[in-house]
């Protein structure tokens, strides 16, 4: 359905839009440019009955984001478990009500993460520790089902 070849094509964006959106893509391991284009692709395939293939590109770019946030993750878990602060953080988002299985509700607990916290632990580097963890399960769920249906679509 997609062409392999790529070719550089320009976009006026509104800055306000394009800058936060480019960066948070960085903070996910991912290039905006990537993003817009996996975006695309899935509003492209939208009611399609088959899935898009995806480039070996794609697939490579997946798997590296996939260990740069690995990597991340496992530094601030060591700097964590350092500290000693690890379980308290955990057990404390636990009691918050954070779903730490899938994290589906992070964003509306932040506020009440940042509020009631009164250990001794960086809660803002918690909360990113938790956004990594989640953007790392996105990704492994991507690679899943790439890897599940074939790198073609098959």
């Amino acid at each position: 359905m997609f062409a392999k070849m790529k070719k550089a094509y320009t976009l006026y964006l509104d800055s306000d839009i394009w800058l936060p959106f480019k960066d948070k893509a960085r903070s996910k391991g991912a290039s905006g440019s990537a993003k817009l284009e996996e975006m695309m692709k899935k509003d492209l395939c939208e009611g399609s009955e088959t899935p898009a293939p995806i480039s070996l590109e794609n697939y490579e770019a997946l798997k590296g984001q996939q260990d740069r946030l690995a990597t991340k993750i496992d530094k601030l878990i060591a700097s964590f478990q350092k500290q000693g602060t690890f379980k308290d953080l955990y057990d404390f988002t636990q009691k918050v009500g954070v779903d730490l299985d899938k994290l589906h509700n992070l964003e509306e607990k932040i506020p009440i993460l940042l509020g009631k916290w009164e250990g001794t632990g960086d809660i803002h580097r918690w909360i990113t520790f938790l956004e990594l963890v989640k953007a790392k399960r996105e990704v492994e769920a991507k690679l899943q089902e790439i890897r599940l249906r074939g790198k073609n679509g098959g």
